[in-house]
């Protein structure tokens, strides 16, 4: 299948526009900026309960009205329903923490939480459970950008970052093996063992570390950098593979075609690039409206 100069051109473009646009729009869904997230698992859960998030007087805007020498706040309330929960919440204290926006979410359903850090977000944060009986539990100190599993009846915390990021990076290398292969494909590249080769070790050494450091840049970079960087990634990866195809591949007559094969790198990773940011656009949406 011969591969028009004049529409392949264009088609690159308005590729790499769409993901400039797509990547810009997932910032602006999460307040203008990278997040980076927490995944706390609830063991041992109550059927029924309420949560928020705790933060402490270290914040720069501490709420109106802050004062460290008032009393902690008792750990029960006489009634529970999510007006009473959020009129708790408002003058809730104890020791340095607090709740800075008096927010909380009804769980009866999921036991597990998934919180991007908003930008009054300190590194540390604890989590208050109300139960529907009343009952007040706080949990251990927590980090942001890191998992947990929360034994509630115990109130013992346990951290499986490492394991949840080796899952993660896993997962988002076997979808990019898979999206790629069908541009790959597409591109009439013979499946033999010397390009399934080239291509698997080419997306493992590239796919692995750039995936590890989006998961770290929120937490290294300011507001928009992370976005400026994750995009001047993208691109010096896609031409690095780019180059590395053109070198390497070979198609079905087992002829080496150079360009065809540097194109098919860029359109590999454009479309792959494309996913992705449509994948976290939803999970971001899905996050926010529930």
């Amino acid at each position: 299948m011969k591969i028009q100069k004049k529409v392949l051109k264009p088609a690159i473009f308005l590729a790499m526009a769409i993901l400039v646009l797509c990547t810009s729009v997932s910032s602006v869904y999460a307040d203008f900026g990278f997040k980076s997230r927490h995944v706390i698992e609830i063991d041992n859960a109550p059927d029924e309960y309420y949560y928020a998030y705790l933060e402490h007087e270290s914040l720069k805007s501490l709420p109106e009205g802050w004062d460290s020498k008032i009393e902690d706040s008792s750990l029960h309330l006489d009634h529970v329903d999510e007006q009473s929960v959020k009129d708790y919440l408002k003058d809730f204290q104890k020791g340095i923490w607090y709740s800075n926006e008096y927010w909380c979410e009804h769980s009866n359903t999921e036991h597990e939480i998934t919180y991007l850090s908003g930008k009054y977000s300190t590194d540390e944060f604890r989590l208050i459970f109300i139960t529907m009986d009343g009952s007040v539990h706080i949990s251990p100190v927590l980090e942001r950008n890191r998992s947990y599993v929360y034994d509630f009846q115990t109130g013992k915390l346990r951290d499986y970052t490492k394991q949840w990021l080796f899952s993660y990076v896993l997962f988002s290398l076997l979808i990019t093996l898979f999206l790629e292969f069908i541009v790959f494909g597409f591109f009439g590249f013979a499946t033999c063992k010397k390009n399934t080769s080239a291509f698997l070790f080419i997306n493992v050494a590239t796919n692995v570390p750039f995936v590890i450091l989006i998961y770290l840049l929120p937490l290294i970079l300011p507001k928009f950098m992370p976005i400026v960087a994750f995009i001047v990634l993208e691109v010096i990866i896609a031409f690095v593979e780019a180059y590395f195809y053109s070198r390497v591949l070979v198609d079905k007559r087992n002829e080496h075609r150079p360009k065809r094969a540097f194109i098919c790198g860029l359109v590999a990773n454009i479309f792959s690039a494309i996913c992705g940011v449509i994948f976290s656009i939803w999970y971001i949406l899905r996050y926010f409206l529930g």
